[in-house]
């Protein structure tokens, strides 16, 4: 039980948030299917967040430029202070959130190099 709103029904959600997204720092490749998408802005407008695709993470800090890693890419994942680094990129939810993403990140990064 976060805080943050998150998103896994994209057709009731509403089309500015999904488009602010898109404009932001979701940008997804065709036939990527999108799991869920996490609002971290204070008023709910979607500009910062992060979203988890069946391929990548794609995240958006607070004056920071949008960011993807895919899973067959990411390389590092390690906490720092109470963040993230993907790949030595900031990225940061919460510390209870950032905690899971944590342990789901190095999961999907271990499956990733299992396969190849």
């Amino acid at each position: 039980n976060e805080h943050e709103t998150v998103y896994t029904d994209f057709l009731s959600m509403p089309l500015d948030k999904l488009r602010n997204a898109g404009k932001s720092f979701l940008f997804p490749q065709k036939n990527e299917r999108i799991l869920f998408i996490c609002d971290q802005t204070l008023f709910g407008s979607l500009k910062e967040g992060f979203a988890l695709t069946e391929r990548a993470i794609y995240w958006k800090a607070q004056l920071q430029k949008a960011q993807r890693i895919a899973y067959q890419n990411l390389r590092t994942v390690e906490r720092q202070k109470d963040w993230l680094h993907l790949n030595g990129q900031f990225f940061n939810t919460n510390p209870s959130l950032n905690l899971k993403m944590l342990k789901l990140l190095k999961k999907l990064k271990s499956l990733h190099q299992q396969s190849v």
